[in-house]
């Protein structure tokens, strides 16, 4: 991620994903979210325990349903509250 972001992002309270469910190299939503939050791990305990939410994106050119419905049953598991929106469309966004 870089170390200058995580440091900036150190004086946040919440940390909030967006996640392409259309990712060109294919990897799972679950992988990309755990990537992630390893780099958060490995530079700071104090990032690994703030909230998180995940923004599900690009929700209108989605092929199928299964990308999805898998995303939506991991961050169910894990506890992690979930928006699925689109920025072209506006869907899931509220003014």
């Amino acid at each position: 991620i870089g170390i200058e972001f995580l440091k900036h992002i150190e004086r946040t309270r919440l940390l909030l994903h967006l996640i392409d469910l259309c990712d060109p190299e294919e990897k799972s939503v679950e992988q990309r979210y755990r990537a992630i939050n390893a780099e958060l791990d490995n530079y700071s305990d104090k990032l690994n325990k703030l909230p998180q939410i995940v923004a599900l994106t690009k929700t209108d050119i989605l092929q199928g349903q299964e990308v999805l419905n898998n995303a939506l049953k991991f961050f169910k598991k894990e506890g992690v509250e979930v928006f699925c929106i689109s920025s072209v469309s506006h869907d899931g966004l509220r003014e």
